[in-house]
This record gives C-alpha cells, structure tokens and sequence, in this order.
C-alpha cells in the first residue's frame, strides 16, 4: 500500500480509501479523515465479498496476433483478470493493488502532498483531493497509460510514466493543467526536479513490467517546462530513485548497490563511485542531519554516511521489515 507523510500526518491508500491519520503521538494514532472509495467502486464477486488485493505469477502463454490479451499489451507489462479469469484493464484496478515528508522525500512516490492538496497516481489517472481539514475529492484527471510516480516542485507535478515524464501546472491546484513532457523508450521511470533540470532514471528487466532495453539516467533541461530537453545521458545498471544531497546525486542501483556522483555542476554530473555489497530502491536525505541518507531496500530502512575520502558509505542503522 502506498503512504505518504507530512507534518505528523500519515496519508496512505487502504485498497479503495484515503486515510488522513495524525501520528503527533506514535502509540495513539488518530484518524483525522477517511475517504471511502476514493479511488473507485470495490470490485466484487458474486457472493458480495470485496476484492482486497492480487495473486500473480509469471507464465510463458502463446496470444493470437489480435487477441484481446495482445493488444492489451501493446499499452501495458502485465495482464489483470478478475475472480470469473475475465481479463480487465489496469485502469480499473484500484490504484493500491498496482503497484517521506516535507521538502524532504524519495522519487519512488504515488503520493504526493503539496498546495493543501494530496495528489494520488493510479496507472492511468491523477486523483486530486482537497486537504482543508476533512479530505474531498476533486474531479479525477486521466492522465496516460502505465504511470508510476509523481513528483511536486515549484508548483509544478512531474509525472513519470513507462514512455515519458509528463509536467502539470499545479498553480491551480485543484485543477492542474498539462504544460508539457517528454518521451523516451518504454521503461520503469521516477523523475526528480532540481532547479532548472530533471533527473530521469528508466530501468528495464526481465519479468517486472519494464520491458525495454534501456538502463540510464537522463539529464533534462527543464527551464521551459513545455519543452523538455535532453542534456546529458549515463549509461547505468538498473537505476532507480535518486536524491540530490548537497553537491552530491545519489542514484540508488536496486540488488546492484547506488551510484554516486560529483553534482556540483547540476546539468553534468560525473560519476564518482558505484558501491555494490548494498542493495539501493530509493534514496532521501535524513530529514534532520544533512550529513545522512536514507535508503530502502531488501532489508528495510538504512541509514548511512557517505565518506568522500574513502568513496564508501558508513551503515549506521536500520529498521527492518
């Protein structure tokens, strides 16, 4: 399930609901809002009983050329069939079963809070809710097909999808309107924004819906938003969230460890070291010590320092799960 955090606020997805949940205190939290159906109707069978997640398994299956299940691949990496094995489109999945705080947060993120509005992604739609106390739902936006994260800066929401990054003017926030994007080959995409460029990582591996042959990141030219432009490109290994901490560019490399890089010059950034032994999704700066990252990965949270000196990160502590 997805959740996001801020100012002692915990928003989360729970199947079909947005839940606002005050966690001031830790041992007694306090549900401030709860949105139901929030992200649509619940799926149900034929006894009435609610749809509450998915089993899948990877199969090696033969298609007929213009079978529904062909070309509902040609738009998307996995195939979804209700409780009667009929086969449905992902945009009717709740956004929960597809797949940190403040001005401090990781790019692996299906939420996002900003502008009194918390804005949720699905694979096809933005939702938009007013967060002026009790949440309220807004008009839903479709968007594209195969959306993975969003990203809130300057008034702008990134929006990465499996074949670009697509930008949204959110000056009005409860109806944000599209200013431009840019299109690449189909990958698994978080986008980060750091001033006046957009980081762009696009990951492809077998059996996890990133199908494609690209594994980089790409430097984006974002100073005229409608118009997006590619800068710099680094070939990488299986890139996935990346933060920006100081004059360093963090790129988690998933089971492949985390790159790092000299980000002094935002537009070139070189890289300075990959270290393996860790395995790296998404990567934030410590919320309070600048000095610290934080990463998650297989097990759980981490966090680290990064010695220059010595070009390796120091484990600190971890919590895991």
């Amino acid at each position: 399930k997805e959740f996001n955090v801020k100012n002692n606020i915990i928003y989360a997805e729970s199947h079909y609901d947005l839940l606002k949940i005050d966690i001031s205190d830790t041992k007694s939290p306090i549900l401030m809002s709860r949105l139901e159906y929030a992200f649509g109707d619940a799926i149900q069978n034929d006894a009435g009983e609610v749809l509450l997640g998915f089993d899948f398994k990877i199969t090696t299956d033969a298609f007929e050329v213009n079978s529904p299940e062909a070309k509902l691949l040609e738009d998307q990496a996995t195939l979804y069939f209700n409780h009667k094995n009929q086969l449905i489109p992902m945009s009717s999945v709740p956004s929960s079963f597809a797949g940190g705080g403040n001005a401090i947060k990781g790019t692996l993120n299906k939420i996002a809070i900003d502008y009194d509005h918390v804005y949720v992604v699905s694979n096809t739609t933005l939702y938009i809710f007013n967060d002026a106390g009790a949440l309220t739902p807004g008009t839903p936006m479709e968007i594209s097909n195969g959306i993975e994260t969003i990203y809130p800066d300057n008034n702008k929401l990134f929006i990465g999808t499996k074949t670009s990054m697509i930008v949204y003017d959110a000056n009005n926030a409860s109806s944000p309107s599209y200013e431009g994007e840019y299109s690449h080959p189909t990958s698994c995409d978080p986008v980060l924004p750091h001033g006046d460029v957009a980081y762009l990582t696009l990951r492809t591996a077998d059996f996890s819906g990133c199908s494609g042959d690209e594994n980089s990141m790409i430097v984006l030219d974002i100073t005229d938003p409608a118009n997006p432009e590619n800068i710099d490109e680094e070939i990488m290994t299986s890139p996935y969230g990346m933060a920006v901490v100081g004059d360093k560019l963090y790129v988690g490399e998933g089971a492949s460890g985390m790159s790092i890089f000299d980000n002094t010059n935002p537009r070139d950034p070189q890289l300075i070291t990959t270290i393996t032994g860790v395995a790296v999704y998404d990567v934030m700066q410590h919320p309070n010590d600048p000095t610290r990252i934080v990463t998650t990965g297989e097990n759980g949270l981490e966090q680290f320092n990064y010695d220059p000196a010595t070009l390796s990160l120091n484990f600190l502590s971890s919590i895991n799960y």
